[in-house]
């Protein structure tokens, strides 16, 4: 049992030092003033969930806030229950605001966003497309891993409520639909697991 404690207590020291040594190699220093500095990131949870492309910045301004741009792109055909395949042309622009705990681009974060989502999609083989925008407001908190000089590891979870231009017919599993008109829905449990490059 002490063999067994040892060996997780130098383990958990070799974790905190690994950290603290990338943590600080990310800290520019100029003038002996902190610098943040620019993030690109991707949400790899966006990818394996929705199979939506997501890409996203983080611009510092200021040692604990950023302005933070997602974008993210659904291209692919769906084959809707075996009977019909749509070409679906989704885009979402989240541009939001980032406050860091410790520094930007390090530790725990609350980020606040606008979304704005274009569903575009139609039936294959016709030239009819439907459209549809989406607005809402989106709540995420999560925490950046440091774990080399200009890579990160983002975890986070996030909800919000959104608004359709026109009645929503389905929800999705993550949604939850207020009033009768179909229009105003709950968004809960939109995960972040991604990397980001640190520059």
């Amino acid at each position: 049992m002490r063999k067994g404690f040892v060996k997780r207590a130098l383990i958990i020291c070799t974790m905190l030092t690994l950290w603290g040594v990338s943590a600080h190699a990310q800290k520019k220093v100029k003038n002996d003033t902190y610098v943040p500095q620019v993030a690109l990131s991707w949400n790899i949870a966006d990818l394996v969930e929705t199979g939506q492309i997501s890409v996203g910045t983080t611009i510092p301004l200021a040692k604990h806030l950023s302005l933070n741009l997602d974008l993210k792109c659904y291209p692919w055909t769906t084959n809707d229950f075996g009977k019909t395949e749509f070409q679906n042309m989704n885009t979402v622009v989240q541009p939001g605001i980032r406050y860091w705990f410790w520094h930007v681009n390090s530790g725990f974060w609350m980020n606040t966003a606008f979304k704005w989502k274009a569903k575009r999609f139609r039936q294959v083989g016709t030239e009819e497309w439907t459209s549809q925008n989406i607005f809402g407001l989106v709540e995420t908190v999560g925490y950046s891993l440091m774990i080399g000089k200009h890579m990160n590891l983002n975890f986070g979870i996030g909800g919000g409520i959104g608004m359709n231009q026109q009645p929503k017919e389905y929800y999705s599993w993550r949604e939850y639909g207020l009033g009768s008109d179909g229009k105003l829905f709950l968004e809960y449990a939109e995960p972040v697991v991604g990397i980001s490059i640190v520059f």
